[in-house]
């Protein structure tokens, strides 16, 4: 019961922090014209300030380091953390950067440092803490967590197109987590501790970005939130639970991938912003409305974080109704966007 109250007591102050963060930062945005312009491939109508990342992830940060403090010595796969904590300050500066700057920075650029900040931690795991359980040898579980890990915090980046999405999908992942150690014992506190800490400062984002938003993430939000929720999944996976760790990111997974596979199958630039992905087709004709198709997506997300659980005792066979359920999600997107183009 104690554990119970403390996440939620964190989820509570980190909320408040974010909500009155991200409201700072809003202003300051607009101050400085950090807006970001509506194009042919926008989701959005007016200028709107980009970089909520900027009141996230000082908090986000600053909740760990506490949390690092008053648990020394007492954390599971520590140097690990160490190491994502160095990581996520350096990506979130270059990340800023890249938000900043008319051209942004070079793909080489940020690629090279996206890899830096993946290999560390995973040079830090004790080599008995094996991402895949045993499935793989060594070498081979690092490099394929490695590319995982990377595939991941891009496609959380490609995925954040809608109002509410991105916030949405954090907060779903990370509440995956929380449960499972809350309910079944899975996972460590401090890995929980930090999912309540992010889910907190998501919620307190989606104040401001929920219906019309007043603030996107950025790529210092979508790009430093992807590396953290990668990290704890990835974590998640090595402390047993492999299943639920493939199965709570699932939607944003499968739709990321089918769309950029789909692209290159149709030789597209595949580098360049689009509005292809199975969620945007629904809101491209207006048949849902961008908060519809977010709850849409809360609504599966809810379904995977029971089939999680029961991956305890079901194992790799939840992940059959896991794809069919997204898969349903995807389909009922075309749908929408059929139904709205013959009206």
């Amino acid at each position: 019961m104690g554990s119970v109250f403390l996440f939620f007591v964190t989820v509570i102050n980190s909320f408040a922090a974010s909500a009155i963060l991200t409201r700072v930062v809003i202003d300051y945005l607009i101050k400085k014209s950090f807006l970001d312009t509506p194009n042919a491939r926008s989701s959005h109508d007016v200028p709107t300030p980009r970089g909520a990342g900027l009141a996230l992830m000082p908090l986000i940060i600053f909740g760990m380091v506490m949390n690092l403090a008053l648990h020394e010595g007492q954390i599971i796969h520590q140097n690990s953390y160490l190491t994502v904590l160095v990581s996520v300050i350096f990506l979130s500066l270059i990340s800023w950067l890249d938000d900043v700057r008319k051209k942004g920075l070079s793909a080489k650029v940020r690629l090279l440092a996206q890899i830096v900040v993946v290999a560390a931690p995973l040079c830090f795991l004790d080599n008995d803490t094996l991402v895949f359980q045993g499935f793989l040898p060594l070498w081979l579980d690092r490099v394929v967590a490695a590319f995982a890990w990377l595939w991941f915090i891009n496609l959380f980046n490609f995925m954040d197109g809608i109002n509410g999405i991105s916030g949405v999908q954090t907060v779903s992942m990370m509440l995956g987590i929380l449960v499972l150690y809350a309910v079944q014992d899975i996972g460590t506190e401090y890995s929980a501790l930090t999912a309540a800490l992010i889910i907190g400062a998501a919620l307190g984002f989606l104040v401001w970005n929920w219906g019309k938003a007043k603030i996107f993430l950025g790529d210092i939000g979508s790009i430093g939130l992807g590396y953290l929720c990668g990290f704890l999944l990835l974590l998640l996976a090595a402390d047993g639970s492999l299943w639920a760790a493939l199965a709570l990111p699932l939607y944003y997974v499968m739709d990321a991938t089918v769309t950029l596979l789909k692209r290159i199958i149709n030789r597209e630039k595949i580098w360049e912003a689009h509005r292809k992905h199975y969620y945007q087709a629904a809101t491209v004709k207006g048949a849902l409305s961008h908060a519809q198709t977010a709850l849409s997506i809360a609504s599966v997300n809810a379904v995977l974080i029971v089939l999680a659980l029961y991956s305890t005792t079901a194992g790799a066979w939840i992940l059959l109704p896991a794809v069919i359920v997204v898969y349903a999600l995807m389909r009922y997107f075309k749908y929408c966007k059929r139904k709205a183009s013959k009206e």
